[in-house]
């Protein structure tokens, strides 16, 4: 005998339309999915429920700005969950909160009751831009300071994405020329990544007993970079002997050439030839820095305080939190925090 159930939620009580649906069966197991629309996409989430288990499956953002069906490296999240008593397991693409920040990526997480250990190989950020368009001019319209990585490189007017044959892009990697029809205040929209921004490796764990919890955190550049450039796949150079072609998507390194008036390197509209006093200087990428944390949670009769060291590329960073209240009628309450270095954020004490 199967059961069904449909719940529609009020528009009211949600900023989009949610749904849910709900199927049993007699064996005692429920599979349960829900669905909603929002102005970055849809979500969608599929829940099984057994006797002592459970197991989910959940996409976050499946669309673009214009309802195109993302790629599967492009949605916000993609993840796959086995939980079972205290043992829970998540795999797939993820969105967590670092101590240095949200990041998304593809990973791994295994929990024990509140224990976990955490892999993840966080993704170069996207950088998002909009250009409001100007007459007939088609450009350049300069979006980056730096050149981007060709195969990131996604372009939208008026929230429908461009084909390459409708925009060309100019040989310095940052500005675009536009080749189809556009009004008086169109919205450009180009989202890229560039050299600088840089993928890594991060590892983080969370073990406790009692009141106090300990927080590890690991976090190191994936991109090798090779004369001053990061050997990608899809990159737009090719090293020649000393020289730098320019074959945007077909070569194995993405550099950076910026404008200098004492800089090392000439370009030839192909390619940049070392020059002394050239017009261009190259820049190595500024990859992601070498980080390790560690942080204390103490929760107190009075409230909670945190401790943290390590160090963040080549900052140390030194200090702690508190969250403190005395009194049962009248309560007093003092709060804050006292860092050396840099400030990193501790998401599971905020």
């Amino acid at each position: 005998m199967w059961i069904y159930e449909l719940f529609v939620l009020p528009p009211d009580t949600s900023p989009s339309p949610v749904a849910e649906v709900e199927v049993e069966d007699t064996g005692g197991i429920r599979v349960r999915g829900e669905y909603s629309f929002g102005t970055e996409g849809a979500t969608v989430g599929i829940e099984a429920l057994g006797r002592g288990w459970s197991s989910n499956l959940r996409v976050i953002d499946v669309a673009g700005v214009s309802g195109e069906v993302k790629r599967i490296e492009d949605l916000q999240e993609f993840s796959l969950g086995f939980k079972r008593g205290e043992f829970a397991l998540q795999g797939g693409i993820m969105t967590e909160e670092l101590p240095l920040g949200r990041a998304k990526g593809e990973g791994v997480k295994v929990g024990w009751r509140a224990d976990s250990l955490l892999y993840l190989r966080k993704y170069a950020p996207t950088v998002r831009r909009e250009i409001t368009l100007t007459g007939n001019y088609a450009g350049p319209y300069v979006f980056s300071d730096r050149p981007v990585m060709g195969r990131s490189l996604k372009v939208y007017l008026n929230g429908r994405p461009l084909d390459e044959g409708d925009y060309t892009l100019a040989p310095e990697g940052n500005a675009l020329y536009l080749r189809t029809e556009f009004g008086e205040g169109d919205v450009l929209t180009v989202e890229y990544q560039t050299a600088s921004l840089s993928p890594s490796h991060v590892l983080g764990a969370t073990a406790g007993m009692g009141p106090i919890r300990l927080h590890l955190y690991h976090e190191r550049p994936a991109l090798k970079v090779m004369e001053g450039c990061a050997v990608v796949k899809g990159g737009d150079y090719l090293l020649k002997g000393d020289t730098f072609l320019l074959v945007p998507g077909r070569g194995n390194l993405s550099c950076t050439f910026l404008p200098s008036d004492s800089g090392g390197y000439d370009f030839l509209g192909d390619r940049y030839v070392p020059h002394p006093g050239g017009g261009y200087a190259l820049v190595p990428p500024d990859t992601s820095p070498t980080s390790y944390l560690a942080s204390t949670d103490l929760s107190l009769p009075l409230g909670r305080a945190s401790i943290t060291g390590g160090k963040v590329g080549d900052s140390a960073s030194y200090g702690g939190r508190w969250d403190l209240g005395v009194g049962s009628r009248l309560r007093l309450f003092t709060s804050g925090d006292i860092f050396w270095g840099r400030r990193p954020s501790v998401p599971h004490y905020n």
